[in-house]
């Protein structure tokens, strides 16, 4: 029994030097607790209405691969699949973006939104990306799901 309590400590401790280095939570805004792992994650309507005024240019897309890897890759993965290494690890699961279903349903403004404002475990990024980053990310987390997003991703 003590050993089986030993491990699972030292799983727990490993657990968060994972999600610590690999940058989930990293940002320095907290982001908002709900009260249930169940509850939509539903922004204004004014939010999904807000159109992205950022193009989806080659060095807009190449900048935000960049804070992808460094900052969203940990817990959604390099391939954008929601199966990062700190996954294993989140009470709820990331986003998957290269479900091209789940992501039509959402408009770049309700993606914008959610980044920026974060909900437990992902953190807000409001304050630690700026707004033309966080559009260029938007655009870049749009291409994983696109007919030839993975090729595109990979290209830039």
């Amino acid at each position: 029994m003590f050993w089986c309590l030993r491990r699972i400590a030292w799983a727990g401790s490993v657990a968060l030097t994972i999600v610590s280095l690999v940058g989930c939570g990293s940002s320095s805004a907290d982001a908002p607790a709900t009260s249930s792992s169940t509850k939509r994650w539903v922004a204004a309507p004014e939010s999904k209405a807000t159109p992205n005024p950022v193009a989806p240019t080659p060095e807009n897309m190449k900048e935000a691969q960049a804070l992808f890897k460094e900052n969203c890759a940990g817990c959604h993965n390099e391939n954008g699949d929601g199966k990062g290494p700190a996954s294993v690890v989140l009470p709820r699961k990331a986003a998957n973006f290269t479900d091209a279903v789940t992501m039509a349903t959402m408009t770049d403004g309700e993606l914008f939104w959610k980044m920026s404002n974060g909900r437990a475990p992902m953190p807000a990024w409001a304050d630690s990306f700026t707004v033309n980053q966080r559009w260029q990310l938007v655009n870049y987390i749009r291409a994983f799901s696109s007919p030839n997003g993975q090729a595109t991703v990979a290209a830039k």
